[in-house]
């Protein structure tokens, strides 16, 4: 039975021998299992004039900075242009999921195709370039390596 569990996205295994370990295991497994749904549970953004929009975060590819403007960039290939500041972005998104790589950007660590380190750069899926800064690269490092340890 132990390689029908290769079918489904294991979170861990939950022995039921003891009941101290049980307890235990059981709550890593809720908060992990939480961390994943917080990928999926959407957020509203104010986009102008009183306008919402409802997304989950896993449509975000990246975000950009722009003077007083951040755009969305969004898996559909729409941008969504919001009046606000990157750092406000940073309090609404999942640090488990996203990560600053330059004072201007933040990517969604599930679109990342590759870390191309000798040009300091992050490749995304859709084949866009994002520069990383010298000041968040080892961010990026230690944010990717838990992003695929506990995501992938």
């Amino acid at each position: 039975m132990v390689y029908d569990v290769f079918d489904f996205e294991t979170f861990d295994f939950v022995p039921k021998d003891s009941p101290e370990l049980l307890d235990g295991k059981l709550t890593r497994v809720i908060k992990r299992l939480s961390e994943h749904l917080s990928a999926y549970m959407k957020i509203c953004l104010d986009i102008s004039f009183g306008e919402k929009r409802y997304i989950e975060p896993c449509e975000i590819v990246w975000v950009q900075s722009r003077g007083n403007y951040v755009d969305y960039v969004l898996t559909s290939g729409e941008k969504l242009y919001i009046r606000g500041k990157i750092d406000s972005v940073l309090e609404i998104l999942s640090p488990k999921i996203f990560v600053r790589i330059h004072n201007r950007n933040i990517v969604n660590m599930m679109h990342i195709f590759r870390i191309d380190y000798p040009n300091n750069e992050v490749i995304m899926r859709d084949g866009q370039r994002i520069g990383i800064s010298r000041k968040y690269k080892n961010e990026l490092d230690m944010f990717y390596t838990r992003f695929n340890r506990d995501f992938r």
